[in-house]
Parts: structure tokens; sequence; C-alpha cells
């Protein structure tokens, strides 16, 4: 399986059947959207869109929990970065209980939160996770607690020691910033509202800085 933009790249492929659209083929969907008079500048919707996890799911098109947790982030930065993409729906919030169907859900069958759920609650989202000294990262965040209090902070171990990025917040409450990057940092989303876990802060999401 691949990630939303196909294994972290425009031009990847999502779906090995070509008469599959998959979140990597967002744009050439566009593209061929706007290359007929009828459907130009149509807005889209990405429903049902999902990774199998492993647990619960053994296949061989199951990913961790933590992957699972990185990549749902980066698929709403960049089904937002689009600009053409409106509505975005995972599939599913529960797993069934019967292996045979999609085991995508952010909570186990049994009830239990997997890390994809806080992924939901504070998303953080960058393009690349390593980058050579003095390079750019792009980074996107928002809050799903409170929106409107959206901050973007970073540390140097992702554990303590945080200190706020000033940014501006869109309508939506999302934050975009691009940093030039001189030595490794992890980032997180904070909105200062104490979550039923004891959180204030999304799950951290680090940037390695390489020779």
């Amino acid at each position: 399986m691949t990630g939303p933009t196909g294994n972290r790249f425009d031009g990847g492929r999502s779906c090995p059947d070509p008469n599959s659209v998959g979140l990597a083929d967002t744009k050439r969907l566009i593209a061929l959207l706007d290359s007929q008079p009828i459907t130009k500048g149509l807005k889209v919707w990405a429903t049902e869109f999902g990774w199998e996890t492993n647990p619960p799911d053994k296949g061989s098109q199951a990913i961790s929990t933590a992957k699972q947790a990185l990549w749902i982030p980066e698929a709403f930065d960049y089904l937002e970065r689009t600009k053409r993409v409106t509505v975005g729906i995972s599939y599913v919030l529960t797993d069934p209980d019967a292996l045979y169907d999609f085991q995508s859900g952010t909570y186990t069958s049994s009830g239990k939160k997997k890390p994809s759920f806080f992924a939901f609650q504070r998303m953080i989202s960058s393009d690349v996770m390593s980058v050579k000294r003095g390079g750019a990262v792009n980074l996107w965040a928002k809050s799903n607690i409170n929106h409107t209090k959206t901050v973007l902070q970073y540390s140097a171990n992702g554990k303590y020691g945080w200190r706020t990025l000033p940014s501006k917040r869109a309508a939506d409450g999302s934050i975009r910033r691009v940093l030039r990057m001189t030595k490794t940092l992890c980032f997180a989303t904070y909105d200062g509202v104490m979550t039923e876990d004891g959180t204030v802060r999304g799950p951290s999401r680090c940037v390695k800085v390489v020779r």
C-alpha cells in the first residue's frame, strides 16, 4: 500500500488498476475533469479512503497503526492543497468484527483507540521526513478539537521544551508554514484544550536534518 501521495511524491499511483482512482491519483482526476467542458472546474469529494491496519488484519495490504496515524493527516493535507477537494471522508470509524471487511477504523472492534484517533484530533503533516541542512519543509496543522485555537509548536525531541512557531491561521483554523531546517525538530498541533487522555497537544511528527 502506498501513502496518500503515492510513496510521498506526486506522480505515484495508489491503485494498480489503471481504471481505479486513489488519493495519489487526485491531480490526474482533476486534470481529466478539466479537459472536458461539462466537468471543468467541478468540485471533488474524496470518500471512503483508508488503510487497513495490522493489527488486526494480517494481510499483505495492511500497514502498522503508527503508519496509519502518519498517513491520515498527510491525506487531508494533500487533499486541501489541491484546492478542489471540498469533502474528505475516511473509511471507517470502528473496525468491523469480520476480518474479511476493511479494518481501517480509528477504533478497534473492541472500542480501543488506535494512534490515528489522536492524529485525527490534532492533525500534523509534513511533506518530507528528512531534509538536508537548510532545506525547506512544508508543514500543515489543524486542531479538530478547537480549530480556532490551532497553534503549531516545535520541540527538539517531541517530548518536552515545546515552543510556538509564529503562524497565521486560515479561515478554517488550519496553519500552513514553510520552514528552513537547520536541525532536527519535531512538530505538533496544540490547542490548549485538556482532553480525556490528559493532553493539550497532538502526537509529534519529526523531520530529520541530514548532511
